[in-house]
């Protein structure tokens, strides 16, 4: 990997949703929805709040996934673009 695409990795707190074959972060607290790549880790945590580790497309509003986790608080740190 390499150096430039590891700082680009961010976490993003929501609920995972799903529409078509397509699935989405919800993030209430910034009122976003975005687009997750992975549409395999997506479907293991579908109704659930998440943290989701990756990099944002900012044009398409596309999150490559690299990790998503279950969790149990809303206060996550988030860097935004």
């Amino acid at each position: 990997m390499q150096e430039s695409e590891t700082q680009n990795v961010c976490p993003f707190f929501g609920k995972i949703a799903r529409k078509g074959i397509r699935f989405y972060l919800q993030d209430s607290i910034h009122k976003q929805t975005y687009q997750l790549d992975d549409s395999w880790l997506a479907r293991r945590h579908m109704g659930t709040n998440v943290l989701v580790k990756g990099s944002l497309d900012p044009d398409s509003k596309l999150i490559h996934v690299k990790s998503i986790a279950n969790v149990h608080s809303s206060i996550v740190p988030r860097c935004d673009s």
